[in-house]
């Protein structure tokens, strides 16, 4: 009898160390990846309204009426639109943490909805790094209309659609940040920022 005793009892402090370690570990990768999005986020809140003043600036310039005679020269440069070549260098949102997580399975110890709301925000966020590659081309073909007068009406169009993919996946993700931001740390989001509260807390 003290044999099964002591064997069950030693199984049960054996789940009770694998239950702590694993609260542990939960609680370590989550702030990793809140660390991580959190910086993604302020990456997000200097882009977003970045893109949205270049857009308006080429969309303003596109409904002015054509001069048949205008060439190349008629098209703003991408300074006059604002373009800031720290911000245009197509930035990339981090993952390694998320990519840590998903090696180390420490996943499978969350909540499913805690899995489902980081995985969309790193969805959206591959989707809007792979709009703004797309933009970076865009942004090209335009800067060589611009000096070249290589179909510059087509350029700038082109130019402003991918503008418009790139907020529209901005806006959503900034809404998923949102999202997260409430589901994570327990709280709603400052009204006063546009993506998110900007604390990292983990819960």
């Amino acid at each position: 009898m003290v044999i099964i005793f002591s064997v069950l009892l030693a199984l049960l402090l054996d789940d009770w160390r694998t239950s702590r370690d694993e609260r542990r570990l939960v609680k370590s990768v989550s702030f990793s990846l809140l660390v991580e999005l959190e910086r993604n986020q302020r990456l997000l809140e200097a882009l977003l309204p970045y893109h949205e003043a270049i857009q308006q600036r080429l969309a303003a310039h596109l409904e002015e009426p054509v001069d048949p005679a205008a060439g190349a020269a008629d098209l703003p440069s991408l300074e006059a639109l604002g373009f800031d070549p720290e911000l245009g260098a197509a930035p990339t949102f981090q993952r390694g943490a998320w990519e840590t997580a998903v090696a180390s399975e420490s996943l499978t110890h969350m909540s499913v909805d805690r899995v489902f709301v980081l995985s969309s925000a790193y969805t959206l966020q591959e989707d809007t790094r792979s709009a703004l590659a797309r933009l970076a081309g865009h942004q090209d073909a335009y800067l060589v209309a611009q000096l070249e007068g290589y179909r510059p009406s087509s350029a700038a169009r082109g130019y402003l659609m991918a503008l418009e993919t790139v907020l529209a996946s901005e806006r959503n993700l900034c809404d998923q940040y949102r999202v997260l931001s409430r589901h994570l740390t327990g709280r709603e989001p400052d009204p006063a920022k546009r993506c998110g509260s900007g604390a990292v807390t983990v819960t």
